[in-house]
């Protein structure tokens, strides 16, 4: 990573997904001098919850700045890739977080990685607007 990138490593623990969030938020801070996004702390949860769902023993989460945003990705090792699903109106135990993801950034996607994956989404940011919000 150089000085304008920033990762780091959590563990398979549901209470590391305040962390990565926190990480986010702080590398935001860091990186793009936003102070609060809430889009992006939303969507990194989704997307750390999902890995840990799916067996990631580990994830490592990237930010780095881009041409008027900011690009987070979700690294993990285990097999398979995240799919939107249709979840059922009924059924209150998930479904819905890469719906979630998609509702509220720019644009997603994965990529594959020598071992795993990468799932990322990238968020162009604003100058403040009257409610605090820097999406432009």
């Amino acid at each position: 990573m150089t000085d304008t990138e920033r990762s780091m490593t959590f563990g398979a623990d549901t209470r590391q997904i305040r962390a990565a969030r926190h990480f986010v938020a702080d590398s935001l801070r860091a990186l793009a001098g936003v102070d609060d996004c809430d889009e992006a702390q939303v969507a990194t949860t989704e997307l750390v919850a999902n890995a840990m769902a799916a067996g990631a023993d580990e994830v490592t989460v990237e930010v780095r700045p881009t041409v008027g945003g900011i690009r987070v990705s979700v690294v993990d090792h285990a097999e398979g890739v995240p799919v939107r699903r249709r979840p059922d109106p009924l059924d209150e135990r998930g479904g819905r977080g890469l719906q979630l993801v998609e509702a509220l950034v720019d644009s997603w996607g994965v990529e594959p990685r020598a071992s795993g994956k990468a799932v990322w989404f990238e968020l162009v940011l604003g100058p403040p607007r009257a409610n605090g919000s820097h999406r432009g």
